[in-house]
């Protein structure tokens, strides 16, 4: 509020100043005007008078007898006719005395030649100031019969000043009630005007506390709607980043959880090549065909880490995550069998596999694949009991990987496939488990363009099936959805 305080206060000041400026400019310019138009008609008037007075002193016939006439003679026959011509609006000097004044001022002769008729010689005419008076005061000094005289002429003019005075008082009350009423006006202006700006201060203080949804109203179509509608510009870029932050920190969690959820199969199963090497003797052929074992998990490994890393959208956008092409359905059953033979023997546990047609093909990305089922299958063996059995069952629909075990809560199953999900979290951490198996066979089988189906009953099972595309849908299409 202090920035509206500011501009408020200063926004009176300004009217009040230039209120102010105006009616005592306009005051001065009437006083002066009625002032001089005073000055003109009194001096006019002043000197009609002087001429009446001139042409009276010369019908007397004084002037005719000039050797004869006494200076009290004509001081008197001065003063007849000043009052006569002049009444009493003002005074007359003889020979530098006052010898009539019948005004109600006291005139000093040597200041008024002074102040005034040296310096109305000009067009002017000053204004005096007597006993708290205004007046306009005219004089001039003539000569009479050799004598010389003045004659001072007044009018008082206080009226204009007292009028000027009072059209003043009544100005600034009404610059007052004007400055009420447009105090009322600019407070309700500057709150409309402010008003945008206090929301972008709390819609910036939202966001700097985490809240980036937040926007503000951006309709007004002024200076201060461009800048709401930049900053609402600048609070979606910055909501995006932040999500676009948050969706790569979580990309790259499931990324290195989904790394160390698909090494963990493959390095058991040449952990347990590794071991029968080393604590059976075998023939050559049997070591042979560990060996091979051990070397194509170790390749597929190398394979299944950038392709994790294709997976989770870490590497080139434009990359293809997957790699396409015709792969026998039984031999990828028949390889799942083999990686994970030492697992399963250790719970006694029989995979059986089925694929009808016996030489049924699809084309997929066999690495993928591979991890899909082991995937699956490793589930399946950590939900069944000893001497239990698995069932691979392959067609053209698509293949299904059923379990005899303890099954899934009916309530759980929407969210199996969430990443770092686990129905039991201490069976699953005791096993190894990390949450991230379904997800991933999840992600595989739509970058496959199929659909993961899972039915469960507690104490009955689990069925996931991997049903493939319906008709009409291309390998384009897949391939498409894969980058």
């Amino acid at each position: 509020m202090k920035l509206f305080r500011r501009i408020f206060l200063q926004a009176l000041l300004a009217v009040v100043i230039i209120s102010q400026a105006t009616l005592i400019y306009f005051l001065y310019e009437a006083q002066q005007q009625t002032v001089n138009d005073w000055r003109k008609n009194e001096q006019t008037e002043y000197t009609n008078k002087l001429r009446e007075m001139d042409r009276r002193l010369e019908s007397t016939g004084l002037i005719f007898h000039t050797g004869n006439t006494e200076t009290d003679v004509i001081r008197l026959e001065l003063i007849n006719v000043f009052r006569e011509v002049f009444g009493s609006n003002g005074a007359l000097f003889y020979k530098g005395e006052c010898a009539y004044n019948s005004s109600p001022y006291e005139f000093n002769y040597k200041e008024l030649w002074e102040n005034t008729y040296k310096r109305s010689e000009g067009d002017s005419i000053p204004v005096q100031k007597v006993e708290d008076k205004k007046i306009l005061i005219l004089m001039s000094s003539e000569m009479y019969m050799g004598n010389p005289y003045t004659v001072v002429f007044y009018n008082d003019i206080t009226e204009i000043y007292e009028r000027t005075a009072r059209l003043f008082a009544k100005g600034l009350m009404m610059t007052l009630i004007l400055l009420l009423l447009a105090g009322g006006i600019l407070y309700r202006s500057l709150s409309y005007t402010i008003r945008p700006l206090l929301q972008l201060k709390d819609a910036a203080a939202a966001i700097s506390e985490g809240n980036y949804q937040v926007r503000v109203d951006d309709s007004r179509k002024d200076e201060i709607g461009q800048l709401a509608k930049s900053f609402n510009h600048m609070a979606m870029t910055v909501q995006e980043n932040i999500e676009a932050l948050t969706s790569t920190n979580e990309t790259q969690r499931r990324m290195l959880g989904s790394l160390a959820h698909e090494l963990k199969t493959p390095m058991t199963a040449i952990i347990g090549y590794a071991d029968t090497l080393l604590t059976v003797r075998l023939s050559d052929r049997r070591r042979e065909q560990a060996l091979t074992y051990i070397g194509r998990e170790c390749r597929r490994l190398s394979r299944l880490s950038v392709k994790m890393l294709e997976l989770t959208g870490l590497y080139e956008e434009k990359k293809q995550a997957v790699d396409f092409e015709k792969c026998q359905v039984r031999e990828l059953l028949d390889n799942v069998r083999q990686l994970m033979k030492f697992k399963l023997s250790e719970k006694n546990i029989d995979l059986e596999t089925e694929c009808i047609p016996e030489n049924l093909s699809w084309e997929m990305d066999q690495d993928m694949m591979v991890s899909f089922f082991v995937n699956l299958v490793d589930n399946a063996y950590k939900a069944s009991e000893n001497g239990g059995k698995i069932f691979i069952h392959a067609d053209e629909q698509g293949i299904t990987v059923k379990d005899q075990g303890r099954g899934i809560p009916e309530e759980e199953l929407n969210r199996v496939t969430e990443a770092f999900y686990m129905v039991d979290k201490s069976r699953s951490r005791s096993s190894g488990g990390a949450g991230l198996g379904l997800a991933l066979c999840k992600e595989i089988a739509g970058l496959h363009g199929a659909q993961l189906i899972i039915k469960s009953k507690e104490g009955a099972g689990t069925s996931v099936i991997f049903q493939r595309l319906q008709n009409g849908y291309t390998l384009e299409d897949i391939r498409k959805n894969a980058l």
